[in-house]
């Protein structure tokens, strides 16, 4: 197994850490700690089922997250926090069947979710709560 392992450390505590490892399946490992605890992590595995792995803390308390799975099936999660409570998630699972999901939550409670099946019947749903109570949904079945 080949590995490669590098390690770096600032003056003002920031720290840059990437490893490497190439086998039957390659990792890559990046870990980057800024002076303002801002982090920075991103790790990726390919073998039979591929995996990106990336995370990502800011300073003010912001998280990002990001996941790909490639493998019989390819599924895409993506998590993103933001500082003032937002949450924004996708996910795309891609196999005999595709699957669309997007939520996204911000500060003030507005919701929009939307859901799209598209295998041997298509369905579309869409809804969108709003930061005053209001409810707009929208939900189409197309079958053969």
């Amino acid at each position: 197994m080949e590995g490669i392992v590098a390690a770096t450390f600032l003056s003002h505590g920031g720290l840059i850490v990437t490893a490497t490892f190439l086998s039957y399946q390659e990792l890559i490992v990046t870990a980057t700690f800024l002076p303002y605890q801002g982090l920075i992590l991103t790790a990726t595995f390919l073998s039979y089922g591929g995996l990106i792995v990336t995370g990502t803390f800011l300073s003010y308390g912001g998280l990002i997250v990001t996941a790909i799975f490639l493998s019989y099936q390819e599924v895409k999660v993506t998590a993103k926090f933001l500082p003032y409570g937002g949450l924004i998630v996708t996910a795309t699972f891609l196999s005999y069947q595709e699957l669309i999901v997007t939520a996204i939550f911000l500060s003030y409670q507005e919701l929009i979710v939307t859901a799209t099946f598209l295998p041997y019947q298509e369905l579309i749903v869409t809804a969108t709560f709003l930061s005053y109570g209001g409810l707009i949904m929208t939900t189409t079945f197309l079958s053969l």
